[in-house]
């Protein structure tokens, strides 16, 4: 009998995807009963509502547990709070997370091996036909160290920028039709493989949230994202917790975005190289900082 290829017998399976999925949901049902039976101290922005009757406790459950599509819509004030934990139920928390990143990193994987219908298949196998991926990769936001101040702020309009090789680019426009490809080559022309150019993404909304950790009795600063509750690991709540409401929004339902000065260490050129697929992607004027971050060019990973 031949041996099959080892490349094949390392590819994820069904299988694989049914036990990653059924681990997961094992600690998601623990993680769930540990906070329903948890004691401690809570807090929720001021006024929020559940016309449900359900406890802040619940609320909070809610939305580190609720994974599905078109999920039970009530608690959805629950923008962000804070929940004491015992060492039991951070424990929880963190082996929580642990599975929802290797499911997802297993979901990945599949996506790059099967075709998009052939991955909504599997996961209909599986069960996992009604799971929101974004809600299942979320992490229950925990903070390992005690804290003692709290502040929310609101970031609005900020921008993320993402570099990504020309090489990798003149790749994506061999993918359109002809006239559009030739002419997306023709813009990137002047721009060397190695170029990076940049790709901007503008966040509508994030809520950002100023701590003051404590490590060894000493306080540290710091600046988290906060997508959700926060799991804290103390009996306490920190004695200063400061709250900003939700910016404004217009009759449309639209951010009000505050006019920002422009700067004169401007970094990127004010209109795209070129253009794929909708999305623009913008010169650089000033070289790129040094620091580590992600380049989308799979040939430069080991440069």
């Amino acid at each position: 009998m031949p041996l099959l290829n080892p490349e094949l017998q390392s590819q994820p399976k069904t299988v694989d995807l049914l036990h990653a999925k059924e681990h997961f949901e094992t600690l998601l049902e623990a993680l769930r009963r540990s906070v329903l039976q948890s004691d401690g101290d809570t807090w929720l922005p001021p006024g929020w509502v559940n016309d449900s009757g359900d406890t802040p406790v619940a609320a909070i459950c809610h939305r580190w547990t609720d994974i599905y599509k078109n999920g039970n819509a009530i608690p959805v004030h629950v923008t962000t709070g804070l929940l004491c934990g015992s060492p039991e139920l951070v424990k929880s928390a963190l082996a929580l997370n642990d599975a929802k990143e290797s499911l997802k990193q297993l979901i990945v994987a599949l996506r790059d091996l099967l075709k998009p219908n052939e991955l909504r298949d599997m996961l209909r196998t599986v069960g996992m036909a009604q799971h929101d991926l974004t809600k299942t990769y979320q992490r229950v936001t925990v903070l390992p160290h005690p804290i003692q101040a709290i502040s929310w702020t609101w970031a609005v309009g900020h921008q993320k920028i993402e570099p990504i090789t020309v090489r990798e680019l003149r790749k994506r426009a061999m993918e359109q039709n002809d006239g559009v490809r030739d002419s997306i080559l023709a813009d990137l022309e002047p721009y060397a493989d190695t170029t990076e150019l940049a790709r901007v993404k503008t966040r509508d909304l994030q809520l950002r949230a100023n701590i003051q950790e404590i490590l060894k009795g000493v306080m540290h600063p710091k600046q988290i994202v906060t997508p959700g509750p926060l799991l804290l690991n103390q009996s306490v709540l920190p004695t200063s917790i400061i709250w900003q409401p939700e910016p404004a929004r217009d009759e449309q339902g639209r951010l009000l975005v505050p006019r920002r000065k422009t700067r004169s260490d401007q970094v990127l050129s004010t209109s795209p190289a070129c253009a794929i697929d909708g999305v623009g992607y913008f010169a650089y004027l000033q070289k790129p900082k040094t620091a580590k971050r992600k380049v989308s060019d799979p040939l430069m990973k080991d440069a």
